[in-house]
C-alpha cells in the first residue's frame, strides 16, 4: 500500500504538468497525471505545504512541519512559510515592505492579454517576464499576447490596471468559465483574431502606453483535453469531506484544474483544494474501474456553440 504523503500543488514548467508532494521524510515527488489512472485517498489531516525558495527555484519543506487547524483550512500554509511566500504575491497588489520585496520586483515585468476560448471573455494580466508562458498555463489559457514590457512589477500592474479600468477588460475569469468554453478553445487562429481586436482597442485607447503585439504563444494544445470524453456537462468538484477517495483515468489538465473519467462522467477538480492534505497518490497507466466518494460537486454545462471567428 502506498505510503502517506502531503500534496503541495499542481505546476507547469514550460509546457508541462506535474502534481507535487512531500513524502514523510521530507523528500519531493513529483509526477505527471496526463494519459494515467491515478487514485487520490485523503485522511482528513493537512498540514503546512512549505514555501517555495527563490535561491534554488524549489519548494522548500514547512520548517516545523506544522499542521493546518480546521478553522484555517483555507489557508495551505502556516504563519512562518506564508511570511517567506509573502514576497512572490507583492506584483499582484504593488505594496512593498521589505528589502526582499524590492528585489523581486526589480525583474522585468509584461502585461498581457488572455484568451479562454473566442466565447470567453480576454483578461489581461501581469507577470514577471521569464515565467510568462508558465503563468499562462496556470491559468488554462487558450492563448496569450504581451501588449507591454515594464522594467519592474509596480509599473507592470499600473498599466494593467489603467487598461482593465479604461475598456473594462477583466482581471480575472472564475474556473467555471473555463470550463464551460473547454471544447471552444483549440482554434488557433480564432483567438488569435480576438487578442489582435482587443490589443488594437487598448493601442487606440491609450497612445501614451505603448501598447504591443508580441510573443503570441498558443498553449491549448498542452492540456492535451481529451474532448471525446466530455458530454452535455462536467462535475467540477468544488468542496471534499474529512475521507474522500477520486480515482478515473486523466483526460486533460486545464490550468490547475484536472480532469478525469470515471464511472460513466466526467469530473474536473481544482487542485487548489488539495494542497496540504494528507493523502495516499497512485498513478498507473493500466486502467481500472474508478469511483468517487466523499465529495460536493457543481454540474457545469459546456457551451457547444461555434465561434464568432
Amino acid at each position: 500500500m502506498a505510503e502517506y504523503e502531503t500534496f503541495t500543488g499542481l505546476y507547469w514548467h514550460g509546457n508541462k504538468s506535474t502534481i507535487t508532494s512531500f513524502d514523510t521524510g521530507g523528500s519531493e515527488i513529483k509526477r505527471s497525471l496526463i494519459d494515467k489512472y491515478f487514485s487520490i485517498e485523503t485522511t482528513g489531516n493537512k498540514f503546512c505545504i512549505g514555501y517555495f525558495d527563490p535561491e534554488t527555484g524549489s519548494r522548500a519543506r514547512c520548517p516545523n512541519t506544522a499542521i493546518i487547524l480546521q478553522h484555517e483550512s483555507q489557508v495551505p500554509q502556516c504563519t512562518v512559510c506564508t511570511q517567506k511566500n509573502r514576497g512572490t504575491f507583492i506584483a499582484k497588489t504593488g505594496r512593498v515592505t521589505t528589502e526582499r520585496d524590492r528585489n523581486l520586483l526589480k525583474y522585468k515585468h509584461v502585461v498581457y492579454l488572455a484568451s479562454f476560448g473566442d466565447q470567453s471573455d480576454i483578461k489581461v494580466g501581469v507577470a514577471r517576464q521569464s515565467r510568462y508562458s508558465d503563468r499562462i498555463h496556470e491559468q488554462g489559457a487558450a492563448a496569450a499576447v504581451v501588449i507591454a514590457y515594464a522594467p519592474e512589477g509596480v509599473a507592470a500592474r499600473g498599466i494593467e490596471r489603467i487598461v482593465s479600468e479604461r475598456l473594462s477588460i477583466r482581471q480575472s475569469i472564475r474556473y467555471q468559465e473555463k470550463l464551460r468554453n473547454i471544447l471552444d478553445n483549440d482554434n488557433k487562429e480564432a483567438v488569435y483574431n480576438q487578442l489582435r481586436l482587443c490589443q488594437k482597442r487598448i493601442a487606440q485607447a491609450l497612445p501614451s502606453q505603448n501598447i504591443v503585439y508580441d510573443d503570441f504563444i498558443f498553449t491549448s494544445p498542452d492540456y492535451r483535453i481529451q474532448k471525446s470524453a466530455i458530454d452535455k456537462v462536467i462535475h467540477f468538484i468544488d468542496k471534499l469531506d474529512h475521507i474522500s477517495y477520486i480515482s478515473g483515468w486523466t483526460i486533460g489538465v486545464l490550468g490547475k484544474i484536472a480532469l478525469f473519467y470515471t464511472s460513466g462522467a466526467c469530473y474536473a477538480i481544482n487542485t487548489k483544494i488539495l494542497e496540504g492534505r494528507e493523502m495516499r497518490i497512485q498513478t498507473r497507466t493500466d486502467t481500472t474501474v474508478g469511483k468517487v466518494f466523499g465529495i460536493h460537486t457543481k454540474k457545469i454545462a459546456i457551451n457547444r456553440q461555434q465561434g464568432l471567428f
